[in-house]
């Protein structure tokens, strides 16, 4: 697997959303922030700008410590929230983050395809195995039922 290049990056103050080639949005919270709904509202319309409105692979990454409230987890998970997304790859290093994902995944279950992993690489891996047409044809298939 060839490494992503770095295309653009933006800094927020709570988060670092990062494009790499070829299509592949990184987003990390950063350590320490607090994550509400309006935080989470700004990383997915700055992924939005930077995919230029497209929906694309996705990593966010998920800092030894930071507060992410119920607002967000709800918000990441809904239409409005996955709107840039075709998959997303959790990475939770620490057993609190685990956790948190796990619940995430399994009780405000994400719109788009979503798994858990513990660092980048895996998760790019997974993300690049996956057929971008079936995942196309997923999205298509839940806004018609």
């Amino acid at each position: 697997m060839k490494k992503p290049e770095l295309k653009e990056e933006v800094l927020l103050s709570h988060s670092k959303v990062q494009l790499f080639e070829p299509e592949i949005i990184r987003s990390e919270i950063l350590s320490n922030a607090t994550i509400g709904r309006k935080e989470s509202e700004e990383i997915v319309d700055t992924i939005g700008r930077l995919v230029m409105h497209k929906r694309v692979l996705q990593i966010v990454v998920l800092p030894n410590e930071a507060t992410i409230y119920p607002d967000a987890r709800e918000f990441s998970a809904s239409a409005e929230g996955t709107r840039y997304s075709l998959a997303e790859a959790i990475i939770a290093t620490n057993l609190a983050q685990k956790i948190l994902v796990n619940f995430y995944l399994q009780f405000n279950k994400p719109l788009v395809i979503s798994k858990a992993f513990n660092n980048d690489h895996k998760a790019m891996e997974w993300l690049f195995s996956l057929k971008k047409e079936e995942l196309e044809r997923r999205l298509m298939v839940k806004d018609e039922g």
